[in-house]
Formats: structure tokens, C-alpha cells, sequence
């Protein structure tokens, strides 16, 4: 994909709202999150984040962005929706607005939006110091393509972030908890049924499309292969293994003993996925 035409691609993003407070303290949370684990990354002082070039796969509404301008000297923000189109053209400034609301600024001069594919990014080799993607990868229909763009365009010594909650097999895989509330739903309804709950519930269209193609369904066995792989092909050092690489639980304690949780292991899911929440993986690109 060209510069040129990349300009064409328009899909069918969802509206931009006015979000919940809680909607921005997740961000703010989730970046708070990433600068703890500066150090594993060789970042000491806020004054080397500001010198770094940080790419971050899967922007979506420009929450994380502005909080990582913060951090960072430039923020390569990348999606495949075109959201600078929205609202007018003013989407950036909303984005801000939202920052400003909440007391935090927004460099709009240090961030560029770019219309990109994750698994095929528009960017030359070796562009950015660190790669960041943050509850993107159980969307990106092939994350380990995504993961070869990262390693591509991050510089050599260079690092990944890249954390992703809930995966499809958690109680929540299906992002649409608030429509169909049965844990596991989405596993055990045929994806007709579950959509059909979803409507019944009042969904709207952007929202089924979001279930049916905006999830990747990949399974925790395929997340885990694909960082083995890259690791034993020596295109990256694991740094986080210290660390919980994943974490187990459900949004509710009386998930565990909903009837669903039986229904889903009888159709082959183990345990483990079944209970795992999510992934975080620091490497250092070879």
C-alpha cells in the first residue's frame, strides 16, 4: 500500500460519542501501565522517552495517542479507520477536547494519524524506537503479520509493548458483555444466534460488525505460538519473563459457576484459555 492511496481507505468506523469518564481512565490507566515498565525497556528519565520515536499500532480513537504525547517526542498513531475524517474533519480537536477535559494535555504537534493496515503498514523499515499496541491484537485478523510489521518497522535494539485484554476465549471475548451477558456467550451461541442477541438487546449494525469482523477469535495456544516462534527464530528477546506474561479471572466472580463455563469446556476449550484474560509481552527487537 502507497502513501498515496492510502488516503482512500474509509471503512465503516464506528461514531465518535462523548465517552464515560471511566472510558478515559481505562486509557489513562492502561498508559500509566506501560511507563512502569520503562525500565524493563531501557527508559530511565522522562527526558529519553521525549527523545524516541514511539509507533502505535491500532491508535482507534486517539485515546492512548495523546496520552503517550506526553512521553513521547513523536507518536506514529496508526489505524486502518480513517478517523481524522470524522466529525467533520474536527476529530482530532474532539480527541483533545476529551484530554483537556479530564486535565490532560494533548500535543497534537507531536502525533501524526496515519491511515495504515497493522499487517501492512505504510511505513519504511527501522522508522521507530519503540512499537505499541494496546487491546488491538484480538482484532487484527492475522496478529502475527502485525507483529512481523512491528518488528520491521522498529529499530534493531529497539522495543515492543504490546498488551491485549480480553482475548476471544475469555468470559468477555466477545467485547459485547452488555448485550449478551451469558459468560462465554460467544463460544457456545452459533455466531447467528449470538448476533441475533445482540440485536434482540438493541445493538446497533456498527456494533454486530464489530462481533462478526472485528474479532479475530484466536485462541490463546495460537498467541503463545506465535511469540515462541519469533523467539526461537531469534527476532526478538522476550524481556518480560519476569513478569505475567498473562492473566487469569473473570469480570465476575459467579461466572466461574455459570453453566456456560461447563458448556464451553464440553466443546473442546481447556481451562486455561477459558480463564485467561489477557497478554502483555515486552521484547527487545534482534
Amino acid at each position: 500500500m502507497s502513501l498515496e492511496n492510502a488516503d482512500n481507505v474509509v471503512l465503516n468506523a464506528p461514531p465518535i460519542k462523548d465517552f464515560p469518564d471511566d472510558y478515559f481512565a481505562q486509557h489513562d490507566e492502561d498508559v500509566r501501565v506501560l511507563v512502569n515498565h520503562f525500565p524493563l525497556m531501557g527508559i530511565s528519565t522522562p527526558e529519553e522517552a521525549s527523545r524516541l520515536v514511539a509507533l502505535e499500532l491500532g491508535a482507534g480513537v486517539g485515546m492512548h495517542s495523546g496520552l503517550l504525547s506526553s512521553h513521547f517526542g513523536r507518536v506514529l498513531a496508526t489505524d486502518i479507520f480513517k478517523y481524522t475524517a470524522l466529525r467533520g474533519g474536527t476529530f482530532a480537536a474532539h480527541v483533545a477536547a476529551e484530554h483537556q477535559k479530564h486535565g490532560f494535555p494533548f500535543h497534537a504537534e507531536r502525533i501524526d494519524f496515519i491511515t495504515s493496515s497493522a499487517m501492512d503498514l505504510i511505513l519504511r523499515d527501522n522508522l521507530a524506537d519503540i512499537g505499541i499496541s494496546i487491546n488491538t491484537f484480538e482484532h487484527i485478523p492475522d496478529p502475527g503479520a502485525a507483529l512481523n510489521e512491528l518488528l520491521r518497522c522498529v529499530k534493531p535494539g529497539g522495543y515492543l509493548y504490546i498488551q491485549f485484554d480480553p482475548i476471544w476465549t475469555a468470559d468477555t471475548g466477545s467485547h459485547f458483555l452488555n448485550y449478551v451477558p451469558e459468560p462465554w456467550g460467544h463460544l457456545v451461541y452459533s455466531q447467528a444466534e449470538f448476533v441475533a442477541k445482540m440485536r434482540a438487546a438493541g445493538a446497533e449494525e456498527y456494533e454486530v460488525a464489530s462481533f462478526t469482523d472485528g474479532i479475530n477469535k484466536r485462541r490463546y495456544a495460537y498467541f503463545q505460538q506465535i511469540l515462541s516462534d519469533g523467539e526461537s527464530k531469534k527476532r526478538f528477546i522476550v524481556v518480560s519473563k519476569t513478569l505475567p506474561e498473562h492473566w487469569w479471572g473473570v469480570v465476575d466472580p459467579s461466572h466461574t459457576s455459570h453453566p456456560f463455563m461447563r458448556k464451553a469446556l464440553d466443546l473442546g476449550y481447556t481451562e486455561q484459555e477459558l480463564m485467561t484474560r489477557g497478554m502483555r509481552w515486552v521484547l527487545r527487537v534482534s
